[in-house]
């Protein structure tokens, strides 16, 4: 009913509810590292690709995202 996984010196910890709201979380990685992340999180959850890509440019946050589709 729960799942953790350790990132850096944290721990992100997922408890299974009954009654659960959409959230979301980010973390960062080093830009060098995109590629790997995707492909690491492609063997586990589905990617939502929007406009061909799977990696999202927000500029106006000057950021970037992996979207999982729901």
């Amino acid at each position: 009913h729960e799942i953790s996984y350790k990132i850096d010196n944290s721990i992100l910890k997922f408890i299974k509810r009954d009654q659960t709201m959409p959230y979301h979380f980010a973390t960062n990685i080093y830009s060098i590292q995109e590629q790997e992340a995707l492909s690491w999180l492609k063997e586990r959850v589905s990617i939502l690709k929007k406009v061909k890509e799977e990696i999202q440019i927000f500029e106006s946050w000057n950021t970037k995202s992996i979207l999982r589709e729901n």
